[in-house]
């Protein structure tokens, strides 16, 4: 009997040692001034008789508890609230004080008093700063990019990448492309252990070679098209207006006035109405020598009688 009795304290000693090293392994918790942390009290067993939230050297300063029948004092720190159900202690309003390392026992109340402890050590960092991105040199057929910023008192920082406005992908800070990538601006940002900074200015892609809007190009020929074709059309109705192609635009109202910015039609030169051969003789006049009459006689005669007086 006294045998069964020594195993029975052997293996309660073992869970209890078992418990006591899952305790002893510390866990790791970034904040931010002014901002929120969260410890998580770890427990593997549902029944729990008390819990106290210990801090200071030696973890011996009060800081919150939980007691299944006894009414605890106030939390001695402000901002504090233990949720027994969850097992979490919340800290808000963080200060630099605040850092340091933190103790959560956790007593269930049965056998010996069983109880697990969890170590939590508070790190504040600083917000991140906004990134910016810097292309790395001998840019020609491939390339790299580095997404920099300062992060000392950071903690660890992870990187994330986007394309144009595509999604936000996790990479590292250098990121290699070549010319086969398509986008035309690259962007980055920095992950904290608290929160994402802002995303930094774009990035032209170096490599980046647009491809030919062909809409354009042939937007741009019409236009072109537009604007020179009645010219030329013009100068050939100009220089041959004997081309068959002249003398259809001449003799085509739409396309002569499209051509000539709405034009009339060239006007013939007037020309009198053709005479028949019977009217035109008829207000011809025919001219007929007339016999003198009896005055023109008598004139003459006077006229001839007086040059010779005068010889």
């Amino acid at each position: 009997m006294s045998g069964l009795i020594e195993t029975m304290e052997m293996i309660f000693l073992l869970l209890g040692f078992l418990f006591f090293v899952k305790g002893c392994t510390g866990l790791t918790l970034y904040g931010e001034v002014g901002g929120t942390a969260v410890f998580q009290c770890n427990s593997t067993m549902e029944n729990i008789n008390s819990i106290y939230f210990q801090g200071g050297p030696g973890f011996t300063d009060f800081i919150i508890g939980y007691h299944k029948t006894k009414n605890l004092t106030e939390p001695s720190r402000p901002d504090t609230y233990l949720n027994h159900v969850d097992k979490t202690v919340t800290f808000w309003n963080l200060t630099v004080s605040d850092e340091g390392t933190y103790k959560c026992v956790i007593d269930h109340g049965v056998g010996r008093g069983i109880t697990e402890d969890t170590t939590t050590r508070l790190i504040l960092i600083e917000r991140p700063p906004t990134p910016s991105i810097k292309t790395q040199p001998l840019c020609n057929v491939s390339c790299a990019l580095r997404c920099t910023a300062d992060t000392t008192d950071l903690g660890p920082v992870s990187y994330e990448w986007k394309k144009d406005e595509g999604e936000w992908t996790e990479g590292d800070a250098l990121k290699n492309i070549s010319s086969s990538d398509t986008p035309e601006k690259f962007f980055c940002r920095l992950q904290t252990r608290v929160r994402t900074s802002n995303t930094s200015l774009p990035m032209e892609n170096p490599l980046y070679k647009p491809v030919p809007d062909v809409g354009m190009i042939i937007g741009i020929i019409i236009a072109i098209l537009c604007i020179f074709a009645p010219i030329a059309v013009m100068a050939l109705v100009k220089c041959c207006p004997s081309n068959p192609l002249s003398m259809l635009i001449l003799g085509n109202d739409f396309l002569r006035r499209r051509i000539f910015c709405n034009q009339q039609r060239p006007q013939s030169i007037p020309q009198a109405d053709p005479v028949s051969a019977t009217e035109e003789v008829a207000e011809r006049e025919i001219f007929v020598p007339q016999p003198p009459v009896a005055e023109d006689l008598e004139m003459e005669t006077m006229n001839n009688t007086n040059s010779n007086e005068n010889m």
